[in-house]
């Protein structure tokens, strides 16, 4: 039997495995926590391109950066109706040559698909450690 799965159904599957994967890694899942709670106002604020830059530079040094960096790297390679990256190039270097209709909506994208990783995240993740 073949189901289909609606777009927020796909966001919420691959939260949850997200989530998943974050809460069995070396990261603090606190830490974790935090920079996907932060994410949607940091990119209202400075734009999409400019966090994920913070995000992958401090991902340099912090598996927790890192891991919420690569969560959002994943979703925009799977194939799902929102697959707007390739592996040739590095996620943000995609992300800054996109156009402006493209950027705003991976803008938007990647909003919803917090919204449900912080949900997961909420649930999942302890508050310290």
């Amino acid at each position: 039997m073949n189901t289909l799965h609606s777009i927020d159904q796909l966001r919420a599957g691959f939260s949850y495995d997200a989530i998943q994967i974050a809460k069995e890694s070396s990261a603090k899942q606190s830490e974790v926590k935090s920079y996907i709670k932060k994410m949607p106002l940091l990119i209202k604020t400075n734009g999409l391109a400019q966090t994920l830059a913070f995000y992958r530079a401090k991902g340099t040094g912090s598996k927790s950066y890192q891991i919420v960096y690569e969560m959002l790297s994943t979703w925009f390679r799977a194939e799902t109706p929102f697959k707007m990256m390739t592996t040739e190039d590095g996620f943000l270097e995609q992300v800054i040559r996109l156009d402006t209709r493209q950027y705003m909506l991976l803008t938007d994208e990647t909003i919803l698909l917090l919204n449900w990783l912080r949900r997961f995240a909420d649930i999942e993740l302890k508050k310290e450690g």
